[in-house]
């Protein structure tokens, strides 16, 4: 954990990113789906027999935090998520940046249920248990992009481009590589949420949780970026980050050729009737067969501040004592100053050479 922490701090663009796509994922309307995984600190274990009002189907919802029965614990064990205190602990991140390894990361621990309550220790939470990295990209590197994904007309260049760098040591990467060398490979485009960011770096795409769509039950991308952008949906990031207050996502995807994956022309499962991939589209059903290679970000709404003031200002919150500290010593200096006869005698003999014509 506290290698991954210290590899972020290489790349805070990164980090930011996805603390950001965090952010936008506690705030939006589906957040049950969207934060996943959820920080263990802000689930709460309650007995079912407290009274909690539960649906017929486990599932109970208020305005503060959303329940669910653990279906594997003996019939007796509830989980609150705590969205409340997670959006207040979202909203405190510190800049990206200025975030270190905690001291439990660097005893080799792993961080009490307490203190990652703390919205440095959810940050540090967030950035750590994935097994990637988001790397800023050149501006250069988007037209080489479109044109490996054969994309011949050019839209507007995203404000930001990071690869996803997946740790290869992963049973995930290497069945991806294992696939990849036996099928090959194609670049397609797949436009979503800010919200949706999070839970597809750090869990892959879940078909089974989109709406079924036209062509039948999968992952839909496109060859045609300007399909993809139609999709995108702006989400908020969090007050301190420095790519933007609102962000769009486009996901540059590597998809297997394999014969389950349904390309322009295959058959689709829609029964009502028949009917064919369009041409610009790529149907994906298998979640391990589709995987995000580079993130395009289009900045829908600028930082609140510049990178170096929201720097500034993480900096001073976090540091009030010994800037009160800093401030009454040099308070006493000037009075100490200003009462010494040495030192009114060099202010005497400085005013007097400037009266001196």
């Amino acid at each position: 954990q506290q290698q991954q922490q210290q590899v972020w701090q290489h790349h805070p663009r990164g980090a930011d990113l996805l603390l950001g796509a965090f952010a936008a994922a506690v705030r939006c309307a589906h957040s049950d789906l969207r934060v996943r995984p959820f920080p263990p600190a802000f689930l709460i274990a309650n007995n079912h027999s407290r009274g909690n009002n539960t649906t017929a189907n486990g599932n109970s919802e208020s305005s503060n935090n959303k329940t669910r029965v653990d279906a594997g614990g003996g019939g007796g064990v509830m989980e609150n998520k705590d969205f409340a205190a997670l959006l207040q602990a979202v909203d405190a991140f510190p800049a990206a940046s200025t975030l270190s390894p905690s001291t439990e990361a660097q005893q080799g621990q792993s961080p009490t249920s307490s203190s990652t309550r703390d919205p440095a220790a959810l940050a540090r939470w967030v950035l750590s248990a994935g097994r990637f990295t988001l790397n800023l990209c050149s501006p250069a590197t988007y037209g080489l992009i479109l044109d490996s994904a054969g994309v011949k007309s050019r839209l507007a260049a995203p404000a930001f481009i990071f690869e996803v760098a997946f740790d290869a040591d992963t049973s995930a990467s290497q069945e991806f590589a294992r696939n990849k060398e036996q099928y090959g490979s194609v670049l397609a485009f797949h436009g979503t949420g800010l919200d949706s960011v999070y839970s597809i770096l750090r869990s892959g795409f879940c078909s089974h949780l989109n709406k079924t769509g036209l062509f039948g039950e999968g992952t839909y991308l496109s060859y045609d970026l300007a399909v993809a952008t139609d999709f995108m949906r702006p989400g908020m990031t969090w007050p301190r980050s420095t790519l933007g207050r609102k962000l769009s996502c486009v996901f540059v995807c590597e998809v297997i050729k394999h014969p389950s994956v349904k390309f322009p022309g295959s058959q689709t499962d829609n029964v009502v009737e028949s009917e064919t991939i369009p041409s610009t589209y790529i149907l994906v059903p298998n979640n391990v067969m589709v995987r995000p290679k580079y993130i395009f970000v289009h900045v829908d709404e600028p930082p609140s501040l510049p990178a170096h003031m929201a720097q500034r200002q993480s900096w001073c919150s976090r540091n009030k004592g010994l800037l009160l500290l800093l401030t009454y010593i040099l308070v006493l200096l000037f009075i100490g100053a200003c009462s010494s006869p040495w030192c009114r005698r060099i202010i005497q003999k400085w005013w007097l050479a400037l009266r001196r014509p």
